[in-house]
């Protein structure tokens, strides 16, 4: 039966840091990112301004704290954490998203994108992912959001389409909104083929219709939605083997779950 509210969803969270591995590094990076506790709409929307907006502060503290551990992630040394779901995790939240706080306005803040795209489609074509709750899972596809390939695009849409559908009715608004980036990241890919905002961080040059569309002003006026374009988005390196090829690594959509717990920012 789906959660009708903090309780159920905080009972939920429990459960997952019952099963959660040992390993104090991966306990590290998850307890971090998904803090346990009851989840109240006002608690989901605050997480979500936090998730969802550079702020300098949670920049300075996720470099002090975990800028060694996302160092040794970056250099392959920590590829035994793929042996369990929540630890294949760990490593896709500190690619895709402490890559982006540690290095914020840099190329190199993107630079671990093909590999955090990598384990999340090793993750799909095992199905590891399929323990997972509804906001661990809106984080493990993340990568496929900041991919610069249409057709991993457009599996990314269908997947955050599926996580909407497979929540309770006190997540739908929230779940919508990770939906609603999704098709935003889509149509820009579809529009330039890239993300036009990473242009100068990458020294890659605008095209005259770049040029035009951030001159334009581009990105909506909501802060969380600017945020989330302008940095979360990727490189066009992929992992082995063709966009295509990754893109169809992916279900149609996500499975539905009932439970979730608390995560953080990108």
């Amino acid at each position: 039966e789906a959660p009708t509210g903090a309780i159920d969803i905080d009972r939920a969270g429990r459960r997952f840091y019952t099963r959660l591995m040992t390993d104090p590094e991966i306990r590290h990076v998850l307890d971090f990112w998904f803090q346990p506790g009851t989840m109240d709409q006002p608690t989901i929307d605050s997480r979500m301004d936090r998730w969802f907006t550079a702020d300098a502060v949670t920049d300075a503290v996720i470099r002090t704290e975990f800028g060694p551990l996302v160092d040794r992630a970056s250099k392959g040394e920590l590829e035994s954490w793929t042996g369990t779901p929540e630890g294949r995790l760990a490593l896709i939240l500190m690619l895709d998203q402490f890559q982006r706080s540690i290095y914020r306005g840099t190329s190199k803040a993107f630079s671990r994108d093909p590999h955090a795209l990598k384990l999340c489609v090793e993750g799909a074509m095992s199905g590891d992912y399929k323990t997972l709750t509804p906001f661990q899972q809106a984080f493990y596809f993340m990568p496929l959001q900041h991919a610069e390939s249409l057709k991993i695009q457009a599996r990314s849409v269908k997947i955050y389409e599926g996580l909407v559908s497979g929540v309770s009715d006190t997540l739908k608004a929230t779940f919508l909104t990770f939906a609603q980036f999704a098709e935003l990241h889509h149509d820009i890919v579809e529009s330039f083929g890239r993300f036009p905002h990473r242009n100068k961080a990458l020294g890659r040059p605008n095209t005259p219709e770049e040029a035009e569309y951030l001159g334009a002003g581009a990105l909506p006026s909501a802060n969380r939605t600017s945020c989330l374009l302008e940095e979360l988005p990727c490189t066009t390196t992929h992992p082995a083997g063709s966009p295509s090829s990754a893109a169809d690594a992916f279900p149609s959509a996500a499975p539905t779950r009932a439970t979730c717990i608390s995560p953080i920012r990108t």
